[in-house]
């Protein structure tokens, strides 16, 4: 473990999820479960400074630039906590920080947790871009799916030779229905499919997303758009 590691690590153990964070996060889909699940918490400012000269750059010596953000710690497949997705709660702004050099060289989802440990055979998965998609969509999977969120509107090459090297039992991708994540659904199926992996396009109606379907009709409308999938 490297000592930004280190720092984290001791960072989720000091913070805790704030009520008006899990107030919003609830009304965005999430359940006691799922928010748990990822160990969603409230930014709070270090009393130490980070080691990492990228963070103290962006964020600041104890991130005090993320006060008001909610984090969601991201891991890698062998369980290590190499960085976090964090989000405001009043405005649409989030950052993704990977602890220098692990973004070159590990996949990160949301979603992933140190449970998985990146064990994804015999399991089916759902791919979706965003955290808020990752909440609505945990909600309607059956028992033993996993969802994982890519945190972007495409899936970059080492997600996909991730999922390759752990042959999931089915994949279902379901991104966005605009133009990127139309185009970064064909992307990811074809090059799976390629590579002997059962994958299935969902195509879908009701919203752009399935966090935007749960904004506007709940559990009750996810279940309806998705029930041939389900």
């Amino acid at each position: 473990m490297n000592p930004q590691e280190q720092w984290l690590s001791c960072q989720w153990e000091e913070s805790f999820l704030r009520e008006d964070h899990e107030d919003y996060l609830l009304g965005r889909g999430g359940s006691d479960e799922s928010i748990n699940r990822l160990g969603v918490m409230s930014w709070t400012p270090s009393t130490t400074p980070s080691p990492c000269t990228s963070f103290r750059k962006w964020f600041g010596e104890t991130g005090t630039a993320l006060r008001g953000y909610f984090v969601c710690p991201l891991y890698s497949p062998s369980g290590r906590c190499v960085g976090f997705f964090s989000r405001h709660a009043e405005v649409k702004k989030f950052f993704l920080y990977l602890i220098p050099p692990q973004l070159k060289w590990l996949p990160t989802f949301i979603g992933l947790t140190q449970e998985d440990q990146g064990y994804l055979n015999n399991r089916r998965v759902w791919l979706v871009e965003g955290i808020f998609d990752y909440f609505a969509m945990s909600r309607i999977v059956p028992e033993g799916d996993i969802v994982l969120a890519c945190l972007r509107a495409s899936i970059s090459r080492l997600q996909l030779q991730f999922l390759v090297r752990t042959k999931p039992q089915q994949i279902f991708v379901v991104f966005d229905r605009d133009e990127a994540g139309l185009k970064g659904s064909q992307f990811a199926y074809e090059y799976l499919s390629r590579r002997g992996l059962f994958v299935q396009q969902v195509s879908y109606r009701g919203g752009k997303d399935p966090g935007e379907i749960w904004d506007s009709s709940g559990e009750y409308g996810l279940r309806k758009e998705f029930r041939s999938w389900i």
